[in-house]
Protein backbone atom coordinates (compact mmCIF):
# COMPACT_ATOMS: atom_id res chain seq x y z
CA UNK A 1 0.00 0.00 0.00
CA UNK A 2 1.22 3.16 -0.93
CA UNK A 3 1.52 6.09 2.15
CA UNK A 4 -0.55 8.87 1.33
CA UNK A 5 1.78 12.03 -0.45
CA UNK A 6 2.33 14.95 2.10
CA UNK A 7 1.67 18.09 0.49
CA UNK A 8 2.37 21.63 1.45
CA UNK A 9 -1.66 22.43 1.68
CA UNK A 10 -1.40 19.54 4.05
CA UNK A 11 1.42 20.24 6.41
CA UNK A 12 0.19 23.59 6.62
CA UNK A 13 -3.24 22.37 7.66
CA UNK A 14 -1.69 20.09 10.33
CA UNK A 15 0.48 22.55 11.29
CA UNK A 16 -2.51 25.11 12.28
CA UNK A 17 -4.52 22.00 13.68
CA UNK A 18 -1.88 21.23 16.50
CA UNK A 19 -1.56 25.02 16.97
CA UNK A 20 -5.09 25.64 18.18
CA UNK A 21 -4.49 22.54 20.46
CA UNK A 22 -2.20 23.84 22.16
CA UNK A 23 -3.37 27.01 23.13
CA UNK A 24 -5.71 27.69 26.72
CA UNK A 25 -9.11 27.50 26.24
CA UNK A 26 -10.00 31.33 26.73
CA UNK A 27 -7.72 32.13 23.14
CA UNK A 28 -9.03 29.69 21.30
CA UNK A 29 -12.91 31.18 21.43
CA UNK A 30 -11.01 34.27 20.83
CA UNK A 31 -11.91 36.19 24.71
CA UNK A 32 -9.50 38.35 26.08
CA UNK A 33 -7.92 36.93 28.93
CA UNK A 34 -8.29 39.66 31.95
CA UNK A 35 -5.31 40.73 33.95
CA UNK A 36 -5.28 38.70 37.52
CA UNK A 37 -4.94 41.06 40.38
CA UNK A 38 -1.86 39.21 41.87
CA UNK A 39 -0.09 40.23 38.29
CA UNK A 40 -0.85 44.04 39.27
CA UNK A 41 2.67 46.07 39.26
CA UNK A 42 2.77 49.95 38.73
CA UNK A 43 3.87 49.61 35.36
CA UNK A 44 0.10 47.93 34.79
CA UNK A 45 -1.87 50.52 36.62
CA UNK A 46 -3.77 52.66 34.63
CA UNK A 47 -2.63 56.38 33.90
CA UNK A 48 -3.99 58.28 37.36
CA UNK A 49 -2.38 61.24 37.02
CA UNK A 50 -4.61 63.51 35.62
CA UNK A 51 -6.69 62.90 38.93
CA UNK A 52 -3.66 62.84 41.17
CA UNK A 53 -3.01 66.29 40.40
CA UNK A 54 -6.58 67.36 41.09
CA UNK A 55 -6.54 65.80 44.69
CA UNK A 56 -3.01 67.06 45.30
CA UNK A 57 -3.87 70.38 44.21
CA UNK A 58 -7.37 70.27 46.55
CA UNK A 59 -4.90 68.82 49.54
CA UNK A 60 -2.03 71.73 48.76
CA UNK A 61 -4.99 74.48 49.33
CA UNK A 62 -6.57 72.98 51.94
CA UNK A 63 -3.42 72.69 53.75
CA UNK A 64 -2.67 76.64 53.37
CA UNK A 65 -6.84 77.27 54.75
CA UNK A 66 -6.07 75.33 57.61
CA UNK A 67 -2.59 77.33 58.41
CA UNK A 68 -4.29 80.61 57.57
CA UNK A 69 -7.08 79.69 59.79
CA UNK A 70 -4.80 78.60 62.58
CA UNK A 71 -3.06 81.76 62.53
CA UNK A 72 -6.01 83.90 62.84
CA UNK A 73 -6.97 81.88 65.73
CA UNK A 74 -4.02 82.99 67.56
CA UNK A 75 -4.51 86.74 66.71
CA UNK A 76 -6.30 88.79 69.58
CA UNK A 77 -8.31 90.51 67.60
CA UNK A 78 -9.69 90.32 63.93
CA UNK A 79 -10.63 92.61 60.66
CA UNK A 80 -13.52 92.09 58.56
CA UNK A 81 -11.71 91.92 55.73
CA UNK A 82 -9.35 88.83 56.74
CA UNK A 83 -12.97 87.46 57.85
CA UNK A 84 -13.59 87.53 54.53
CA UNK A 85 -10.51 86.13 52.90
CA UNK A 86 -10.61 83.15 54.81
CA UNK A 87 -14.43 83.08 53.94
CA UNK A 88 -13.81 83.50 49.95
CA UNK A 89 -11.24 80.82 50.62
CA UNK A 90 -13.38 78.21 52.31
CA UNK A 91 -15.83 78.87 49.13
CA UNK A 92 -13.77 78.15 46.90
CA UNK A 93 -12.90 75.36 48.49
CA UNK A 94 -16.33 73.77 49.03
CA UNK A 95 -17.04 74.60 45.40
CA UNK A 96 -14.12 72.63 43.80
CA UNK A 97 -15.26 69.21 46.60
CA UNK A 98 -17.22 68.42 43.70
CA UNK A 99 -13.61 67.80 41.78
CA UNK A 100 -12.73 65.34 44.47
CA UNK A 101 -15.66 63.51 43.59
CA UNK A 102 -15.83 63.47 40.28
CA UNK A 103 -11.90 62.29 40.60
CA UNK A 104 -12.29 59.47 42.56
CA UNK A 105 -15.38 58.17 40.50
CA UNK A 106 -13.04 58.14 37.22
CA UNK A 107 -10.19 56.29 39.67
CA UNK A 108 -12.71 53.73 40.31
CA UNK A 109 -13.73 53.33 36.73
CA UNK A 110 -9.91 53.12 35.34
CA UNK A 111 -9.44 50.68 38.02
CA UNK A 112 -12.45 48.44 37.05
CA UNK A 113 -11.61 48.83 33.58
CA UNK A 114 -7.87 47.48 33.90
CA UNK A 115 -9.10 44.37 36.31
CA UNK A 116 -7.19 45.89 39.23
CA UNK A 117 -10.33 47.16 41.27
CA UNK A 118 -10.18 44.03 43.25
CA UNK A 119 -7.52 43.59 45.72
CA UNK A 120 -6.13 46.82 44.68
CA UNK A 121 -5.67 47.32 49.13
CA UNK A 122 -3.47 44.62 49.16
CA UNK A 123 -1.60 45.47 46.38
CA UNK A 124 -0.92 48.96 47.24
CA UNK A 125 0.40 47.43 50.60
CA UNK A 126 2.63 44.76 48.85
CA UNK A 127 3.96 47.15 45.63
CA UNK A 128 5.15 49.84 48.77
CA UNK A 129 7.92 50.06 51.22
CA UNK A 130 9.33 50.72 54.41
CA UNK A 131 7.15 53.39 56.52
CA UNK A 132 4.83 54.14 53.38
CA UNK A 133 3.50 50.03 53.85
CA UNK A 134 3.08 50.95 57.64
CA UNK A 135 0.81 53.70 56.32
CA UNK A 136 -1.48 51.54 54.15
CA UNK A 137 -2.37 49.09 56.54
CA UNK A 138 -4.31 51.64 58.22
CA UNK A 139 -6.73 52.21 56.09
CA UNK A 140 -8.73 50.77 52.82
CA UNK A 141 -7.64 52.88 49.81
CA UNK A 142 -10.77 50.72 47.94
CA UNK A 143 -12.89 52.04 50.55
CA UNK A 144 -11.59 55.59 50.74
CA UNK A 145 -12.76 56.04 47.29
CA UNK A 146 -16.11 54.60 47.24
CA UNK A 147 -17.30 57.33 49.87
CA UNK A 148 -15.33 60.26 48.12
CA UNK A 149 -17.48 59.13 44.73
CA UNK A 150 -20.39 58.97 46.94
CA UNK A 151 -19.82 61.97 49.03
CA UNK A 152 -16.73 65.14 49.10
CA UNK A 153 -18.59 67.73 50.62
CA UNK A 154 -15.82 69.97 52.36
CA UNK A 155 -18.77 71.89 53.72
CA UNK A 156 -19.26 71.09 57.22
CA UNK A 157 -15.35 71.38 58.03
CA UNK A 158 -14.86 74.30 56.30
CA UNK A 159 -17.75 76.27 58.11
CA UNK A 160 -16.19 74.83 61.65
CA UNK A 161 -13.30 77.03 61.13
CA UNK A 162 -15.51 80.01 59.77
CA UNK A 163 -18.01 79.71 62.61
CA UNK A 164 -15.25 79.84 65.27
CA UNK A 165 -13.18 82.64 63.78
CA UNK A 166 -16.48 85.03 63.24
CA UNK A 167 -17.46 84.32 66.60
CA UNK A 168 -13.67 85.67 67.64
CA UNK A 169 -14.63 88.52 65.92
CA UNK A 170 -17.63 88.93 67.61
CA UNK A 171 -16.14 88.38 70.92
CA UNK A 172 -18.38 85.34 71.58
CA UNK A 173 -17.01 82.43 73.49
CA UNK A 174 -17.28 79.92 71.03
CA UNK A 175 -14.40 77.24 71.63
CA UNK A 176 -11.69 77.79 69.05
CA UNK A 177 -9.93 74.42 69.88
CA UNK A 178 -12.80 72.55 69.25
CA UNK A 179 -13.40 73.22 65.56
CA UNK A 180 -12.55 71.45 62.60
CA UNK A 181 -10.67 68.89 65.08
CA UNK A 182 -9.26 66.38 62.66
CA UNK A 183 -10.06 62.53 62.70
CA UNK A 184 -9.76 59.66 60.60
CA UNK A 185 -13.61 60.30 59.59
CA UNK A 186 -13.14 63.55 58.35
CA UNK A 187 -13.51 64.64 54.83
CA UNK A 188 -9.74 66.68 55.23
CA UNK A 189 -7.96 62.83 56.40
CA UNK A 190 -10.02 61.15 53.58
CA UNK A 191 -8.51 63.40 50.78
CA UNK A 192 -5.30 63.47 52.34
CA UNK A 193 -5.34 59.75 52.39
CA UNK A 194 -6.18 59.64 48.79
CA UNK A 195 -3.13 61.86 47.90
CA UNK A 196 -0.77 59.98 49.77
CA UNK A 197 -1.88 56.81 48.05
CA UNK A 198 -1.67 58.18 44.72
CA UNK A 199 1.69 59.66 45.45
CA UNK A 200 2.93 56.34 46.27
CA UNK A 201 1.44 55.43 43.35
CA UNK A 202 3.28 57.77 40.84
CA UNK A 203 6.75 57.58 43.31
CA UNK A 204 6.92 53.80 42.71
CA UNK A 205 5.69 52.99 46.22
CA UNK A 206 6.97 55.81 48.41
CA UNK A 207 4.94 58.62 50.38
CA UNK A 208 7.31 61.84 49.99
CA UNK A 209 7.99 64.09 53.18
CA UNK A 210 5.08 66.65 52.27
CA UNK A 211 2.47 63.92 51.86
CA UNK A 212 3.16 62.07 54.66
CA UNK A 213 3.30 64.74 57.20
CA UNK A 214 0.02 66.37 56.00
CA UNK A 215 -2.18 62.93 56.12
CA UNK A 216 -1.23 62.72 59.94
CA UNK A 217 -1.82 66.51 60.62
CA UNK A 218 -5.35 66.00 58.63
CA UNK A 219 -5.90 62.39 60.54
CA UNK A 220 -5.26 63.40 63.91
CA UNK A 221 -1.42 61.95 64.54
CA UNK A 222 0.28 65.54 65.52
CA UNK A 223 3.12 63.82 67.03
CA UNK A 224 6.51 65.29 65.97
CA UNK A 225 4.75 67.87 63.77
CA UNK A 226 4.01 71.17 63.69
CA UNK A 227 0.51 71.30 61.95
CA UNK A 228 -0.58 74.47 62.69
CA UNK A 229 2.04 76.23 60.66
CA UNK A 230 2.39 73.54 58.42
CA UNK A 231 1.58 74.08 54.55
CA UNK A 232 3.26 72.73 51.34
Amino acid sequence: MRSPKLTHRNVTVICCLWSLAILPPAMRSGVKTPLAPSMMTYATLPDLSRESKVIESYVDDLDKFNKQCAQLNHKTTLTETELNQIESAAGKLNVRSAEIQDAARRIITKLKDANQWNGVDAQLVSLSNGESQSRFRKFSFRTLLEETAADASSQNETNAYITTIRAKLNNSSTDASSAGAPTVRSFSCRVHRLASALNAIRNGGKVDTYHGIAEDCACGNSIGHDCETFAH
